[in-house]
């Protein structure tokens, strides 16, 4: 197995599993076959084979999911157009359980500043969390750049509200950033007449 195809594997693993690295570690180990025995032309019929081939085709698989997309363009607070790799296709991505102002409400030109601040020149990592796109075909995620998640930060700093967040895999640091926000009176909870 190629040394980057089994660290994405247990990147992969890790990252959406939530497997420590031990477990994912000790899981390649013991799938591990003789390099011999895999170059054959006829392989062998054992269980850690086969185990071990489906590893590598979902390593292979997982190099191709876990990709850093660069933003073409913030259309909003919450909302990005990113490259879409061979075909250079726009995807339209829709921060998940947050929600900023809109054209025209209070903060909606400061948002969409710090959106665009935070990602100009970097790449930004995307994870899906329960559902891949929303009812106008917008991918949902989280962004994340050089460690920061986004969604969170934009909360944080007040540029937006938890917005149907519950039973997603952050929520609790997005209300919590949220409740951050309100007691610092940042952004959006700096007024109580200025609401969107």
């Amino acid at each position: 197995m190629k040394k980057t195809a089994a660290a994405v594997l247990a990147f992969g693993i890790g990252f959406l599993g939530g497997y420590s690295l031990r477990n994912i570690e000790y899981c390649i180990r013991e799938m591990n076959v003789p390099q011999h025995a895999a170059e054959k032309s006829e392989a062998p019929e054992t269980p850690k084979f086969a185990a071990r081939q489906q590893v590598e085709e979902s390593a292979e698989a997982l190099e191709n999911i876990i990709k850093f997309y660069k933003v073409e363009k913030v259309i909003d607070g919450d909302t990005l157009d990113i490259e879409g790799g061979v075909n250079i296709v726009l995807d339209k991505v829709r921060l998940l359980g947050i929600n900023t102002p809109e054209r025209g409400e209070f903060l909606y030109k400061e948002a969409k500043q710090k959106l665009e601040d935070m990602v100009s020149g970097k790449l930004v990592y995307l994870e899906m969390d329960k559902d891949n796109t929303d009812k106008y075909g917008r991918l949902l995620r989280y962004a994340v750049v050089e460690g920061i998640n986004l969604n969170i930060e934009m909360v944080r700093l007040g540029y937006a509200k938890a917005f149907m967040c519950e039973g997603l895999r952050y929520e609790k640091e997005i209300l919590a950033a949220e409740q951050e926000a309100k007691e610092n009176k940042r952004g959006v909870w700096q007024t109580r007449v200025q609401q969107f």
